[in-house]
């Protein structure tokens, strides 16, 4: 078929696929960064609303059931997250 394979030609073939595998690598960091920022984006404005309903109701001019009900839409790993922040800065006898 053709000549010879040589040492030089596997260190070629070896240096491609490394290339390869580093431009995958990379398309997959960016689409991993863009899927990860639409997904917050996506969170964001429930996020302020049930911020929002926790500093109404540390004030004092909402109910237990309206943050609750503002932390159902959330998923439950950031409503838990936002419960364990609120509750070291509201008082035990809230």
């Amino acid at each position: 078929m053709g000549g010879e394979v040589t040492a030089r030609h596997l260190v070629l073939i070896a240096a491609v696929v490394q290339g390869l595998f580093v431009a995958a690598l990379l398309l997959l960091i960016v689409i991993n960064r863009w899927v990860r920022l639409r997904r917050r984006d996506a969170v964001r404005p429930r996020r302020e609303s049930a911020e929002e309903q926790f500093r109404r109701w540390a004030a004092g001019d909402a109910d237990v059931e309206a943050v609750a009900s503002a932390l159902v839409p959330l998923p439950s790993a950031i409503a838990v997250e936002r419960l364990a922040a609120w509750s070291s800065l509201v008082p035990t006898d809230r």
